[in-house]
């Protein structure tokens, strides 16, 4: 029992909170102040009776994103409780003379992660200088001054050894239930006809603004996921082993939430990482980095993760969970054209939403399918274009957060992260978001260089390679600056969990 309500009911209150956050933003309870001051108080008092609880239940809030108390996101408001019960519990131990005793190189770790945060908000406060709406610039960095404490909170937790660490990616990984069973309900509601809450027809967005950002979560908590099925796999368990299957349950669960989505550039993400991690350990394999044991064990989960793709795919048509033509969806990545539905009348040809099929015929319109070009590619190679020529204009310092939008009227942003820095701080913001992205190779980089059988790093080393391959690639054709969850996991993939301080 005491294990139990140590660890269990953590996760269970972290998961009710999001729900209620979801639910009562989506139906306006949070429009009664004295309900919204209420539950605020509740969530207070948790942490003073649970401090340690507090960074954890800030990773099950940082999904929502489309949920305000007060005007002030859910994350924003724990980042504030948990920044009081941290500093009490963490910042006086670690002045006392026995955290000063730990090996230089652990608190090294951490101050170099927090000098990388700092710069990357200077640069971005010197673009101002150049931008073309310096209080919504302004107003920008400031939320990427939050985004930074929570990454930096969260990085700070997850130092503190593999026990905090592996809280942590329970938490990522559980907040994807509320999330996931919203973005189900929403496909399902909006195919009969009931309030569904998308943004954009039959695509779910569940808690984010849109559907990329929700694919792009789902990617981080799947990297997660594998690199427990990772971890547990090393254990030889005869018979059925609950932890396995609810390991698996939910990767089902995230896989079909992120084929949903729709979201192809998260589609691509997932198996480039996966791919990433297949050559890095053949490659560590042949060069006897690793035992074979360790090989067959990564390859048998990345191979069991691509049959659940399949399963999924036809659990999806099955019950019918999307309209989309996943298939074509999936070629249209490399092909750049996609089937799209057309209607027809008197020599008039034009596009429609699927939705508008029936009112269509109703009219006498023909509707068919038909190949065409996807705008949303011609769309991104026009926006690169434009946002080469802004680098040019300032391509030292920058024009500051949230430029692109403001000179796009608010419509698009770069659908780049990199040229998005580049605009926004300058080459030298640039220079310090590659080197928060790359640091963590170091990890996997490492066991090339020498072998880990003693001391195996190769779950964090693949976390890190994951993670780092799908943060890049499904930022090639978005642009997620002030996406939290990418924060708080580049605040996880920076605390080796082998090497943690242990303070508390």
């Amino acid at each position: 029992m005491n294990k139990f309500g140590k660890t269990y009911w953590l996760y269970i209150i972290g998961v009710f909170i999001v729900i209620d956050f979801i639910v009562g933003g989506l139906l306006g309870w949070f429009d009664n102040s004295l309900f919204a001051f209420l539950y605020l108080a509740l969530i207070l008092l948790i942490f003073i009776f649970r401090p340690t609880w507090a960074v954890v239940l800030l990773v099950f809030t940082q999904v929502l994103d489309n949920v305000s108390v007060f005007g002030i996101r859910p994350y924003q408001w724990l980042l504030g409780f948990s920044l009081v019960v941290a500093s009490v519990k963490y910042l006086g131990p670690f002045l006392k003379s026995k955290a000063r005793k730990y090996k230089a190189k652990h608190f090294l770790g951490r101050k170099v992660f927090l000098i990388a945060l700092l710069l990357i908000i200077f640069f971005s406060l010197l673009g101002l200088l150049n931008s073309p709406d310096r209080a919504y610039s302004l107003k920008q960095t400031a939320a990427l001054v939050l985004a930074a404490f929570i990454s930096f909170l969260v990085n700070w937790q997850a130092s503190q050894g593999r026990k905090h660490w592996d809280k942590l990616r329970v938490a990522f990984v559980f907040s994807s239930i509320p999330v996931g069973l919203l973005a189900l309900y929403q496909n399902i509601a909006h195919e009969r006809g009931w309030q569904s809450f998308e943004v954009m027809a039959a695509r779910p967005n569940a808690s984010f603004y849109e559907p990329d950002w929700l694919g792009m979560f789902v990617v981080l908590v799947l990297i997660l996921l594998v690199s427990l099925a990772i971890q547990q796999k090393e254990k030889k368990i005869k018979g059925l082993n609950l932890a396995r299957l609810g390991t698996w349950s939910l990767i089902f669960f995230n896989i079909t939430v992120l084929i949903i989505t729709v979201a192809r550039a998260s589609w691509v993400a997932m198996i480039g990482a996966l791919g990433a991690l297949f050559v890095w350990v053949f490659i560590a394999r042949v060069i006897k980095r690793i035992t074979s044991r360790d090989f067959f064990r990564v390859a048998g989960v990345i191979f069991s993760f691509l049959g659940m793709i399949v399963l999924c795919f036809m659990v999806i048509k099955g019950l019918h969970l999307t309209r989309f033509n996943l298939r074509d969806r999936a070629f249209s990545i490399y092909q750049g054209e996609h089937i799209a539905t057309m209607a027809e009348k008197d020599g008039l040809t034009r596009k429609i939403d699927l939705e508008e099929i029936e009112q269509f015929e109703k009219q006498g319109w023909r509707v068919f399918e038909a190949k065409t070009f996807d705008v949303n590619v011609g769309s991104r190679w026009s926006a690169y274009a434009s946002n080469i020529v802004m680098i040019k204009e300032h391509w030292f310092l920058g024009q500051g957060q949230g430029s692109v939008l403001a000179r796009r009227d608010f419509l698009h942003n770069a659908n780049n992260i990199f040229f998005e820095w580049w605009i926004a701080g300058g080459i030298l913001a640039l220079a310090v978001f590659i080197f928060l992205l790359g640091r963590p190779l170091k990890a996997p980089l490492e066991m090339m260089r020498r072998s880990q059988d003693k001391d195996s790093r190769l779950v964090f080393s693949a976390t890190c390679l994951m993670g780092v391959t799908a943060i890049v690639l499904v930022n090639l054709f978005n642009s997620g600056v002030l996406f939290i969850p990418m924060w708080v996991f580049l605040g996880m993939i920076w605390a080796d969990p082998n090497k943690g301080l242990k303070i508390d």
